[in-house]
């Protein structure tokens, strides 16, 4: 590239002649130079008449060192093996295979077959066992011929002699259970006897908690949503932002052609008679950028109404344009913004590509002719040349107007390889300053609304072209935009949730009673429960400063309502199934249900608050936020259904009680017995159909197998999902955004800027760190620089895609004497002259002499002296190594009051990143710069990271496998303590529940995989939510099973499945599915990928593991419970609480308190 900018075309057609011809030129030398070659024959003829010998000079290459010199050229300039340091391999992946099979598949699957042998194995010694009998004494004398089993359970009913430690655990447990429910018992008598007034207290408890929304704060801010305060992306993108102010906002068009073709043209050079054959893509003619220019300056022109605030308070109202926010990097001495484009090659300038040099080439006829095609073609190969005089005559600059380089890869795009005018879209780009206050930022997004709406709506685009558009502030409205688009999927998805619930907590068993047997008031009842839980959750944590998300706001009623219905079908369908006790009042057989079913609503409600509390540990802002404010809603639904529910249905019975219509409480009916089954027919198809079938041998064993192969075979497709979120999902279909994405990955050739940032106490005045730092003649192999350019040289591997721009090199070259470009007034030589300032108007003499600029480095005094006046001189053809524009911004520094630098506290190096594409692309783009910045601070000794603006939201992909291990796991632990400690201290019951809840999550992540459900942010806290929602479909049918006094274990899962399944059918799984099958006429891709698709494998899986999988693991593996039924017996024997479920024929015959 060097070369090509020395001899203004490519260094492959650059002969010595035209090399020559170039340099001779009026635009690189103070006079112009006709350079004359000898050939190898000799001079010719006129030549020798002139007396003129050519000149024989030895040459060198660029590895060797030429007399009066004491180094070769660098890496950088010359990539040859003597000079560069050896390319370190590009590590390869290995998978791992077993037999030419994935090993972590062969692994698992083998494990299976193992299990399943090993399985099969004990069923048949289990099943010899129960055909085996044996004589056992009977009182009285003579011997019974018994199972060995049977033997076995009646031996160990009746040893007395010994008490075994597990023994005592389950009469603890059981001790703990007779007292829960001697607890609610009481406590439900009281919400029974006092209806009104525990409605009033926890109406004032909600209330109070509630008044919390005023605080109320919902976070649309992609960082904050994203990253961890604490996180080391964060940290850095904190400390980049104070010490050198926050990213631009980049406010971006990408243009293309459609049905435009390529064209190609023959260019001609001055003082050459080299012809180049150039393609140019449909995007590069002169019409078009023609266009571009009246569309900069249309944008240039835009006015934006801005209300400002001052200091005292006082609104000015005024009108704000893209010169009042632009970047101006070298203002005050040029106030032009900085604008991306490949007009700027023009200068912006319509008339500047009319131009037209015409030349006569020797030996031709008829002239020939430079235009805009030969300094496009020029200034894309001498982006930083100031005048293209030699090169097409025109005598422009390549230079942008705001005084920077228009660099090609950059203005434009979908080009091939280098060849840069071939592009098929061009990028135009407006940089606009960002501020740390948001309240700074107001003008600027007033301005973008602008911006947005003219391009997009107003601009009239006569040459049919497409332009793709986004703004600083596009992604945060388009969010904003698509969570309105779907309130109206969410509210008719609630409605009919709620809906739902409200009418089927009725059970009508004749036509005339309908009007009494509903519930719909009960029900409505149980949905403001619901609502009044989150909007306590909501309150709450608005009171302690935690702000919301969108997700908290369309997940945490959903999963509220999955939790919390289940238990008030369990609560009101128990009490529609009991028939009242002798004696026994509404109020307490209302009592005596509430002591019944509480405990299972305890062990739910407990165990998915702890979960979600533990879950909010993760470091992740979204995962904490949801767990707090999931935690909450879930605790105050618990206490309001013990609460406020128990109230509502002690009224709902008197108003039964009475005949009284439901909602119109003050009509009432004759009373008639109500007849019917009482039991329903989802409780009649649980005990007669799916119970009977599901309970035979070989459908459980086949049931078994089933689930065991989908949790083995979802094992093994965890570790291939796909880890990121895919930014278009999360905008609505229409976004104009989804355009500008898709041109983004298809035209562009040049990623994000990359700044690798040095900080902490580092002297890079002194030669030997100067030569840590840059890259050129003199420098380290290993220094900053050269480690860069080494990665660079691997871009397809490291995903950085080019060298860093180095202010100690360019600072350097400004220092040379021979430079012209520190020069200072004399006599005091006190103040700065810039290089555009000649002799002749002032008396400037160099800030250094040659004997004071040793091996092209400044002594350490010199080097801190002069730092501040390269930094404020601005680049001009006399001096275009001059550091204001390009590095002024990039050094964070302390100065002395006679304008030496002090000290040099934080500076950074810039370069870019390959484009990325995908999440991988991303993630795999901050690993490698990591590593890069890892091996430049083991080489300085100082900390050095690199930072992009991206990293913040792709740095949670890194250990994101360990985030949801952590969560999940905690979640887990949670859900084995309570449930040992709530299921009478059985580590078996506990155990149990536990697999079966991470089955659920499992085979979801495995479902996730074969439906292309990405894994990120937002599916974890779909996972953590399963969590839950698997606890209610698990949790109620372990506990009936464990409080059963059926003998066998068959029995006892039979009627845990045929009594709770039903509540479970009718509470979750109904209830989740009107309401899921909403979701899938949402128009975001984002609900009906992560929230349709999720929330429907989580309903299905939950079902079938807790409606099939559980009852049936529960007959095989389930205790058997003697002691602790043994203990409960000897436990009854002073507590009616536990005669009356032990014998249900102490019921006098008189129907529910629903069933009058």
């Amino acid at each position: 590239k060097a070369l090509d900018a020395l001899c203004g075309q490519p260094a492959a057609t650059c002969s010595p002649q035209t090399l020559l011809t170039f340099l001779g030129g009026k635009s690189h030398s103070p006079f112009e130079i006709q350079f004359i070659t000898v050939n190898a024959t000799g001079p010719s003829k006129d030549i020798a008449k002139l007396n003129i010998t050519g000149w024989d000079a030895p040459t060198y290459r660029c590895n060797e060192t030429a007399p009066g010199y004491t180094q070769t050229c660098s890496c950088q300039d010359c990539p040859v093996p003597s000079l560069c340091p050896p390319t370190p391999p590009i590590p390869q992946s290995t998978p791992f295979l077993i037999l030419n099979f994935d090993g972590v598949t062969f692994i698992i699957l083998t494990s299976y077959v193992g299990l399943f042998f090993l399985s099969m194995f004990l069923f048949l010694v289990c099943a010899s066992r129960n055909t085996a009998y044996v004589d056992v004494e009977v009182a009285g004398g003579g011997t019974e011929r018994l199972p060995v089993r049977t033997a076995l359970n009646e031996g160990s009913g009746t040893s007395t002699t010994t008490t075994s430690c597990c023994q005592t655990i389950e009469e603890v447990g059981a001790r703990l259970e007779l007292q829960l429910k001697i607890w609610f018992r009481r406590w439900g008598l009281v919400c029974s006897n006092h209806p009104f007034v525990v409605i009033f207290v926890s109406i004032a408890v909600v209330a109070a908690m509630s008044c919390g929304l005023m605080f109320f704060k919902v976070t649309t801010d992609p960082v904050l949503l994203w990253s961890s305060p604490s996180s080391k992306s964060r940290l850095q993108k904190d400390y980049f932002d104070q010490h050198f102010g926050p990213f631009y906002r980049p406010e971006q068009l990408i243009i293309t052609a459609p049905g435009r073709k390529h064209t190609t043209e023959y260019l001609n050079t001055p003082n050459s008679q080299f012809t180049i054959g150039q393609d140019f893509g449909p995007v590069l003619s002169a019409p078009i950028l023609e266009e571009i220019v009246k569309l900069q300056d249309a944008i240039l022109d835009l006015r934006a109404p801005y209300s400002s605030k001052s200091s005292n308070g006082s609104v000015a109202n005024e009108t704000i344009g893209l010169e009042d926010i632009c970047f101006k990097p070298l203002a005050p001495y040029n106030n032009e913004c900085a604008i991306e484009s490949v007009t700027q090659w023009f200068q912006n300038n319509a008339s500047n590509i009319d131009l037209i040099y015409e030349f006569l080439i020797p030996g031709n006829l008829f002239p020939s002719q430079c235009d805009w095609h030969k300094h496009a073609y020029y200034c894309s190969r001498a982006p930083f040349d100031t005048n293209s005089h030699d090169s097409d005559g025109l005598n422009l600059s390549c230079l942008a107007n705001y005084g920077g380089p228009a660099m090609p890869n950059v203005v434009l795009g979908g080009y091939s390889g280098d060849d840069y005018l071939n592009a098929t879209a061009l990028v135009l780009t407006f940089v606009v300053n960002n501020f740390l206050n948001e309240q700074d930022n107001k003008a600027a997004e007033a301005w973008e609304s602008v911006f947005l709406d003219y391009v997009r709506n107003q601009y009239e685009n006569p040459q049919n072209l497409s332009i793709s558009i986004n703004a600083q502030r596009s992604i945060e409205d388009e969010v904003n935009r698509e969570s309105a688009t779907d309130e109206v999927t969410i509210i008719i998805s609630y409605g009919l949730m709620f809906a739902y619930v409200a009418v089927t907590l009725g059970r009508c068993s004749r036509c005339p009673r309908v009007l009494v047997d509903s519930k719909v008031l009960l029900g409505l009842g149980g949905v403001v429960l619901v609502l009044a839980a989150v909007a306590a959750s909501l309150g709450f944590w608005a009171y302690l400063g935690v702000s919301a998300t969108l997700i908290i706001i369309e997940v945490v009623p959903f999963l509220v309502l999955a939790v919390g219905v289940d238990n008030l079908c369990i609560l009101v369908q128990s009490l529609q199934r009991d028939e009242r006790l002798s004696g026994e009042s509404h109020t307490e057989q209302l009592a005596r249900i509430v002591g019944e079913v509480a405990p299972s609503m305890l062990l739910t409600g407990l165990s998915e608050s702890i979960a979600f509390f533990l879950g909010a540990l993760s470091d992740m802002p979204a995962v904490r936020t949801f767990s707090l404010y999931a935690g909450m809603a879930v605790f105050v639904n618990f206490i309001l259904q013990i609460t406020l529910f128990i109230a509502l249905i002690a009224l709902d019975v008197r108003r039964y009680a009475d005949n009284r219509v439901d909602i119109l409480c003050c009509v009432q009916l004759k009373k008639e017995d109500s007849g019917g089954n009482r039991n329903g027919l989802i409780y009649a198809f649980m005990e007669n159909c799916l119970a009977p079938v599901l309970m035979t041998t070989p459908v459980r064993v086949i049931v078994i197998i089933v689930f065991s192969f989908a949790f083995f075979g979802s094992v093994t497709r965890i570790p291939h999902l796909d880890v990121g979120l895919d930014q278009t999902l999360a905008l609505p279909d229409d976004s104009y955004l989804l355009d500008y994405f898709h041109d983004l990955n298809t035209y562009l050739r040049v990623g994000s800027p990359v700044y690798f940032v040095v900080k902490g106490d580092f002297d890079y005045s002194k030669p030997n760190n100067t030569d840590l730092i840059c890259k050129t003649s003199g420098c380290s192999s290993v220094s900053l620089g050269a480690q860069i350019s080494m990665a660079a040289r691997q871009h397809n591997y490291t995903r950085i895609r080019q060298p860093a721009s180095s202010w100690v090199d360019d600072y350097i070259s400004w220092l040379q004497p021979s430079s012209g470009c520190c020069r200072q007034r004399e006599p005091n030589l006190d103040t700065f002259c810039n290089a555009s300032v000649t002799p002749s108007e002032a008396n400037c003499t160099n800030c250094l002499t040659s004997g004071e600029f040793v091996s092209d480095r400044a002594s350490p005094e010199h080097f801190r002296q002069f730092l501040n006046y390269f930094l404020s001189d601005v680049p001009s053809q006399d001096c275009a190594k001059a550091g204001k524009s390009a590095y002024n911004a990039g050094i964070n520094r302390t100065t002395y009051a006679n304008g030496t630098v002090k000290e040099i506290v934080a500076t950074y190096f810039m370069t870019y990143h390959d484009i990325c594409v995908t999440s991988n692309d991303y993630v795999s783009a901050l690993r490698q710069a990591r590593v890069v910045a890892a091996n430049i601070s083991a080489t300085l000794g100082v900390d050095v990271y690199p930072y992009s603006y991206f990293y913040v939201f792709y740095e949670q992909y890194l250990d994101m496998a360990h985030q949801a291990a952590l969560n999940l796991s905690l979640c887990a632990a949670a859900v084995f303590t309570v449930s040992f400690i709530l299921l009478g201290f059985s580590f078996a019951c506990a155990f149990i529940t536990m697999l079966t809840v991470a089955m659920i999550v499992v085979d979801l992540m495995g479902i996730m995989y074969f439906w292309g459900i990405s894994f990120n942010a937002i599916s974890l806290v779909n996972l953590v939510m399963c969590v839950g929602i698997s606890v209610e479909f698990c949790a109620h049918i372990v506990r009936k099973y464990s409080v059963s006094f059926k003998p066998s274990q068959l029995e006892r899962a039979t009627e845990a499945l045929a009594t709770t399944g039903s509540s479970v059918v009718s509470g979750i799984t109904l209830t989740k599915f009107v309401g899921i099958v909403v979701l899938y006429f949402a128009k975001s891709q984002l609900f009906q990928i992560f929230y349709f698709r999720m929330y429907l494998c989580m309903v299905i899986l939950g079902a079938s593991h807790g409606l099939i999988f559980l009852p049936v693991l529960l007959s095989f593996a389930g205790p058997r419970c003697p002691t602790i039924n043994a203990a409960r017996s000897r436990l009854s024997e002073t507590s009616p609480l536990l005669t009356s479920n032990k014998h249900p024929n102490t019921h006098t015959g008189n129907r529910s308190s629903y069933n009058n």
